[in-house]
Formats: C-alpha cells, structure tokens, sequence
C-alpha cells in the first residue's frame, strides 16, 4: 500500500482564478436563442389568433383592412373588420364594424355593433353608438359620447364622460 503524502502547495504562488469567460458565454448564447424562440413563438401565436378572428368576420361578410395608422374620413356602407395599431373613426359608419387595435377612438355615428378586441377604446363626446359595443377584449373602455346600446364583453376599466371608473 502507497501511502505518500500529497506533495505540499506552495504558499508564494497566488492562487489561480476560476474564469467563467466559456460557460458563461454559453449560458448567455443559449439565454438569447431560448428568448428569440419564445418570441418567434409567441408572434406567430399571436398572429394566428388574430387572423382567426380576422377570419370569423370575414366569413360574416366583412371586408377587412389592415394598416399601422387606419383613419376612417369617410362614410362606411358596408361591413368593415380593421385591423391595425391606431384606428380612428371620424366619419359615419352605417353598419356593423369590427376593430382589433391597440388603440382605437370613435368620432362619428356607428348604426350597428362595434366589435373591438385590443387596449383602449374611447368612444369621444360627439360620437354615438346605434347598436351594441361587444368587447372581446380591452384594458380600458372611455365613454365620453352616446351608446344607446350595451356595452358589454371583457374589460378592465370603463370610464364615463367626466373620467369616473364605472363597475
């Protein structure tokens, strides 16, 4: 049986540093693939579930249009699904219309329901709904104009005409 001893440490070399310059530049590759997936995922989800719905109107006879900016300046006769970031309505609609948008304000008259999917609706002083307002989903729903039907759907906050959250 060999029993020497480990050979002494010398006490006059300084001790070597641990670099972690490889694994942690493999952690860090594999932290941005892991992250670029999950949001190549999470669009391609999202998109699908748009087109979706996108889809459902049209097979209800909508006409659909998609932009960054829609700004609706003239009257509206026949069904419209918008998609887009902002869309604004300043004109008269003379029948159903849906909107998936982060943002959309309503200016004009709307004689039918108002599909809206997305963050804040603002139906403006002037403008009135001659129908429903069905929300799929929205953060914030301002109704400073007229609705003369329900409002209803899922939303976080409903405000009035003087800024007062509704329950």
């Amino acid at each position: 049986m060999n029993t020497e001893a480990p050979p002494p440490v010398p006490t006059d070399q300084p001790a070597k540093k641990r670099s972690c310059l490889g694994g942690c530049l493999i952690a860090l590759v594999i932290l941005v693939l892991l992250a670029g997936v999950g949001g190549f995922l999470g669009y391609k989800w999202g998109m699908g579930w748009l087109n979706d719905h996108v889809a459902e109107f049209e097979a209800q006879g909508y006409e659909a249009q998609w932009g960054q900016m829609i700004d609706i300046d003239e009257p509206v006769d026949k069904k419209m699904v918008y998609v887009g970031q902002s869309v604004k309505i300043r004109s008269n609609v003379n029948t159903d219309v849906a909107i998936f948008a982060q943002h959309a304000e309503i200016y004009g008259e709307i004689q039918g329901t108002l599909h809206f999917s997305g963050q804040i609706l603002s139906v403006k002083g002037d403008a009135v709904i001659h129908g429903d307002v069905d929300i799929d989903v929205a953060q914030v729903v301002q109704i400073e104009g007229k609705v003369e039907g329900e409002v209803k759907g899922s939303y976080q906050v409903r405000t009035n005409e003087k800024g007062e959250v509704e329950r």
